[in-house]
């Protein structure tokens, strides 16, 4: 492989030109050949290949720390209705308050 190039250069009334040429060490030529010709065929197989559908399972399953946690958060569900009847009435009341009859309260 080589490359060819071009070089002119004025001097007062003299001009000079000429040519250069450049070689690739054979070794390292193969190697990147060898290795493109690799990358290229890889590529090609790869882009020519159908999609294949993934039919595994997509979510890990739950530990059982996870599931027994789950459960308690289950069971934990309205737990909260009964003491927030309790503050409703004691807000209600708070409103209501009357400070010219304390033996009510």
């Amino acid at each position: 492989m080589s490359f060819g190039k071009s070089k002119s250069k004025q001097s007062g009334t003299q001009s000079q030109s000429g040519t250069s040429t450049t070689t690739v060490d054979p070794w390292a030529k193969s190697q990147f050949e060898n290795q493109t010709k690799g990358i290229l065929d890889t590529t090609t197989a790869y882009t020519q290949s159908p999609f294949e559908k993934y039919t595994g399972q997509a979510v890990a399953g739950l530990s059982p720390d996870q599931i027994k946690a789950r459960d308690l958060a289950s069971r934990s569900v309205g737990n909260w209705e009964g003491i927030l009847g309790d503050s409703e009435a004691a807000a209600k009341a708070g409103l209501s308050y009357d400070a010219s009859d304390p033996s009510k309260y």
